[in-house]
């Protein structure tokens, strides 16, 4: 009896070439995604910095809604946290039987607040960040504007702006919430 093998086909298998094609689209895939989170991660933070300022620039317009004699008297006209000597401690007038008046409430007030903001070496709520207020008075009506600025880093192709991208890398931007009411 005679033994007769029969081939079926060649072995079956992957070519180094195959391999290749496969690791190159998956890596394409991988550095698509890397590059959605980052993407992603920049525009959550400069949100969150976004919703750090509206909470900020909305603290002092609650302040002095709750003061409506210190906004008539001109007490919160014209606050510029740089210039103001920042404090979260209560004005001492809180402790007194008499109690405060507007103005002291108003002073307090912007101390408190501009502890929130960068200054001396501390970083505040938010980096490299100032606020102001601006009153204007109209008849019976007085218009409030707070304005918080901040800086943030953000990719730019171009930070120079003259048309190459050698030397794309990260930029300083400035971040600003403005807010007007009438009070």
């Amino acid at each position: 009896m005679e033994m007769r093998t029969r081939r079926t086909g060649k072995a079956g298998g992957f070519s180094l070439i195959e391999v290749l094609v496969a690791v190159f689209v998956i890596a394409i895939g991988v550095l698509g995604v890397g590059s959605a989170q980052l993407i992603s991660i920049k525009n959550n933070q400069s949100a969150y910095y976004r919703s750090q300022a509206n909470f900020m620039a909305m603290d002092i317009l609650d302040r002095m809604r709750a003061n409506p004699e210190g906004v008539q008297n001109g007490s919160y006209a014209n606050i510029d946290t740089a210039a103001v000597n920042a404090s979260p401690d209560l004005p001492g007038c809180a402790a007194e039987s008499s109690g405060c008046t507007p103005a002291a409430i108003a002073a307090a007030d912007a101390r408190q607040w501009a502890a929130n903001f960068s200054r001396d070496g501390n970083v505040g709520l938010l980096p490299g960040s100032s606020g102001t207020v601006v009153t204007q008075v109209v008849g019976a009506v007085t218009t409030v504007t707070v304005t918080v600025t901040w800086s943030e880093s953000s990719w730019s192709d171009d930070p120079d702006g003259n048309g190459d991208n050698v030397d794309a890398g990260f930029a300083e931007n400035t971040g600003r919430v403005s807010i007007s009411a009438r009070i």
